[in-house]
């Protein structure tokens, strides 16, 4: 498969060595499902019927990986859902210049 990497987000997103395609692939089968307005991992059965779809023979590692990767995340959806938390891998600076730009805004609707 080929690497869809951005420099800009590999700078702010830990190092994941060689594994990184299994991040890629997670992508590509759609890393929740969203039945019902309820996030939630990937079943099984999705993640089979997607590496059938592409035919990519994985080992069961792989797959164990793939399926928590996919809980993992949409457990943090669920997590910062409608939060004030601050994003991971953010920097203090982006908190700065986004209060700045909403301070911004709102003088200007004031005028």
């Amino acid at each position: 498969m080929e690497h869809m990497i951005d420099e800009e987000v590999s700078e702010a997103m830990p190092a994941t060595g060689n594994f990184y395609y299994l991040i890629e692939i997670l992508t590509r089968a759609g890393t929740t499902s969203n039945a019902g307005g309820n996030v939630s991992g990937l079943s099984w059965l999705e993640i089979v019927a997607f590496l059938s779809l592409v035919r990519l023979p994985m080992t069961i590692w792989e797959t164990q990986t793939i399926k928590a990767m996919s809980d993992q995340y949409a457990s943090s959806c669920r997590l910062y859902d409608n939060s004030n938390i601050g994003k991971p891998y953010s920097k203090s600076d982006d908190k700065k210049e986004l209060a700045q730009s909403i301070k911004s805004a709102f003088k200007a609707m004031g005028k």
